[in-house]
């Protein structure tokens, strides 16, 4: 199913679950950058895709909407591998569960969406930047930054 997706339909599945709030279960975080109010522009979208067999790998796509190209690719890799999540964002202490997710993780591999987002980003009004995690509940943010740091550090080996 994933290798007949464009970038277009890739982008749009990525926003499809950056949108859903938490009280669907999905979970967000600003990783860097101020919080602020207001409307955000993403630039530069990565997304961790649960394994398309329930055994399989999950896999890891970099979707760039900003116009850069494939050569871009390592440096985003590289800023997502020194990613740390902040004492702010464990002091919410959000645990992991397994049971919570695998039943969100299969409704994603149903519908083709990311377990796992981070996205470079800008305020709309002020043009801060940022970066945002966005998690299905089940998952630490930890864990989550984790395991996507994990996928893109094999991605990077590749890719040198």
């Amino acid at each position: 199913m994933f290798e007949q997706l464009n970038l277009t339909q890739v982008l749009e599945r990525i926003e499809t679950f950056t949108n859903i709030q938490p009280s669907s279960g999905v979970n967000n975080f600003v990783l860097e950058g101020p919080l602020q109010e207001g409307g955000t522009r993403t630039l530069v979208a990565a997304a961790l895709f649960p394994a398309v067999a329930a055994h399989g790998d999950p896999w890891c796509v970099i979707a760039s909407v900003n116009g850069e190209g494939r050569e871009a690719m390592p440096k985003y890799h590289s800023k997502i591998a020194r990613l740390k999540v902040s004492q702010r964002i464990m002091s919410f202490g959000i645990v992991d569960n397994e049971v919570i997710r695998g039943l969100i993780t299969e409704g994603c591999r149903l519908n083709g969406l990311p377990i796992i987002t981070i996205s470079f980003a800008k305020y709309r009004d002020s043009g801060d930047d940022l970066i945002l995690m966005n998690t299905i509940a089940g998952i630490s943010p930890v864990t989550a930054l984790r395991e996507f740091q994990m996928k893109t550090r094999e991605r990077l080996a590749t890719l040198s």
